[in-house]
């Protein structure tokens, strides 16, 4: 789904099996292009990210990436359980109105492009928790980014 920002509301039990409502947001997603990290050459993804009610619970963020028809990527070094490109990261906000600023790095072997010529490609973030199952509960995600890579 590549549809626009969307926060859900989620009601979630918590380990008193209490009913208590969360919801998240992120926003603010921008690349900056070539980077050099350990030697490579990539991009840095800054999103910033804002988790209410979640405090010390175990909150993810998954940046997935498409090509120009909306297609998701496989990946080559990262994957998510399906074998999609993704870049999952892991954080715990240490109070119930928590915000913060990530920037992974991406190194442009990641993708495929050709010799000549530009590729665009599509990247969003989403942010979840697992529920008792381990199953994702998606929180909110963000706009299509699109952005372009040439040899």
């Amino acid at each position: 789904n590549m549809g626009g920002d969307k926060d859900n509301t989620e009601n979630i039990l918590n380990d008193k099996e209490e009913i208590i409502s969360v919801s998240a947001e992120v926003k603010d997603l921008k690349i900056e292009h070539n980077i050099t990290d350990k030697g490579k050459s990539g991009m840095y993804f800054y999103f910033r990210q804002h988790y209410n009610n979640l405090k010390n619970s175990t909150c993810y963020y998954m940046i997935r990436f498409f090509d120009e028809e909306g297609k998701q990527l496989k990946g080559k070094q990262y994957q998510d359980e399906d074998g999609y490109f993704a870049i999952i990261g892991k954080i715990v906000p240490d109070d119930n109105d928590f915000e913060n600023i990530q920037r992974p790095f991406i190194a442009y072997d990641q993708f495929d492009v050709p010799n000549k010529g530009v590729v665009y490609f599509y990247c969003d973030v989403q942010l979840f928790v697992l529920d008792r199952k381990g199953k994702r509960v998606e929180l909110a995600h963000s706009d299509p980014n699109r952005f372009h890579l040439s040899y």
